[in-house]
């Protein structure tokens, strides 16, 4: 892409939108270039020096139709940025162009009976706040709080309320405005279930602009932090399962074998020598589980209703950032699936200084579990190794180092492109996150 084409947008966007709609100063740029890629050691180095020429700051849908009509006519690559806590390097430029950052739309636009619609830059911590002043809260959130609407979209899962409502493909999102990539890029509207077509796919499908998402009447939860002997995992993890086939279901459940509890803060519910088991809790039900854990071996440490933060926290992929803050050396996998309870002796042998977390979750109307595997990291062939071995015995392996779309992660790649041909014919939304043919083949080859 010819320098002078980027500077025509630049400047196309300065003119014709606003001179504070655009930066290119060379501190903001590196900044809004990265993401938490940082967690992969793998990705880490692929991501130095990535940086792009301009970022552009639209505040509503027309400002960003604009900006998208002319990155078609002067033909400059846009990646799109919400608050940049993505784990995969997708927010990060793979070429000249510029960062469409998103942090200006942070408009609520309405709250009803059931649902609210919002701007793509609006943090989920606002969302919640203005939730709850309506006796209602979000359905499902993402453990890195303060992550945007659009960008947990376009590139996140579940969290805090996928016990009960999965995740945002399962009847999270109602609506969405979508930005289209083309010469006259005017918004337009999808209702679920057509919203699936522009769920996690890194923006390559549309830019998000607004959302239309699920509330759900407001409950007091609190925290409880129960605990099993270190030996104990299935009885703790058939606890956990217990309490997701109850009749009032907890809004989070946690569970991380004893040696995982390094990562964490002190607390008083954490007991760093026994299996740590975290549920936000509807407090009817604490007499209950109370009982439960009195007869399947375990005990509550601690009832805590300032804490419910804490548990998010301390939960899906927020766990390996405390962890590779702990120690750098360390790195993550993704797993799930029956062998994380059942083989846990097994999968934990694999990779050295392995150790578990789990969350609770609805995967198609069932409840399981899905989590994270920290090890050490030793070199790139080991750790695909180990994802092949892990698969072999029966275990969901996400691999969380590389940035592309389809590879093991809904949605499926026919999908994707299947849906950007349309809304992005020259492929100019988010470019370098479609796998090439020896990337799909060497993928499936290393984890055969």
């Amino acid at each position: 892409m010819p320098a002078l084409k980027v500077q025509q947008f630049a400047d196309a966007v300065r003119s014709e939108i606003g001179a504070d709609r655009v930066s290119d100063d060379p501190a903001t740029l590196r900044s809004v270039s990265r993401d938490y890629a940082w967690l992969s050691p793998i990705l880490s180095p692929l991501v130095e020096g990535k940086i792009t020429d301009f970022v552009v700051y639209p505040e509503n849908a027309d400002e960003l139709s604009a900006i998208t009509s002319l990155a078609y006519k002067y033909n400059v690559g846009l990646t799109p940025r919400g608050k940049g806590t993505g784990n995969y390097g997708q927010s990060v430029p793979q070429g000249p162009g510029a960062v469409v950052d998103t942090s200006r739309m942070q408009q609520i636009l309405e709250i009803g009976d059931g649902f609210m619609r919002a701007e793509a830059g609006v943090p989920f911590t606002k969302l919640e706040a203005a939730a709850n002043k309506t006796g209602q809260e979000l359905s499902i959130f993402p453990s890195t709080t303060n992550s945007y609407l659009g960008g947990f979209l376009s590139g996140g899962s579940g969290g805090t309320g996928s016990v009960a409502h999965g995740f945002l493909w399962n009847g999270f999102v109602k609506q969405l405005k979508i930005v289209p990539c083309l010469e006259e890029s005017a918004p337009f509207v999808v209702d679920a279930p057509d919203t699936l077509d522009h769920l996690h796919g890194y923006g390559t499908t549309g830019l998000i602009a607004e959302a239309t998402i699920k509330l759900v009447p407001k409950t007091d939860w609190t925290a409880l932090f129960a605990s099993f002997p270190a030996d104990a995992w299935e009885a703790a993890t058939a606890f956990g399962m217990r309490t997701m086939k109850a009749a009032t279901l907890p809004r989070l459940l946690s569970v991380d074998q004893a040696s995982f509890l390094k990562f964490f803060p002190e607390h008083p519910g954490l007991a760093r020598d026994r299996i740590s088991v975290r549920l936000i809790s509807d407090p009817t039900m604490l007499a209950e589980y109370e009982s439960w854990l009195d007869e399947m071996g375990g005990k509550v440490e601690s009832i805590d209703p300032k804490a419910c933060t804490l548990q998010t926290f301390l939960s899906y992929n927020h766990v390996s950032l405390r962890a590779k803050q702990s120690d750098p050396g360390l790195c993550h996998l993704q797993i799930g699936g029956p062998a994380v309870i059942d083989r846990i002796d097994q999968i934990t042998s694999i990779l050295p200084e392995s150790t578990v977390h789990l969350d609770g979750m609805k995967v198609s109307g069932t409840p399981g579990y899905g989590g994270i595997l920290i090890s050490r990291f030793v070199n790139r062939a080991t750790l695909y190794e180990a994802m092949a071995e892990l698969k072999s015995m029966g275990c969901i392996v996400v691999n969380p180092h590389h940035w592309y779309l389809g590879l093991g992660h809904y949605p499926t790649l026919s999908e994707v492109l299947r849906v950007s041909a349309l809304v992005d014919p020259k492929g100019l939304l988010n470019p370098g996150r479609f796998p090439p043919k020896e990337v799909i083949a060497q993928n499936s080859k290393e984890l055969a």
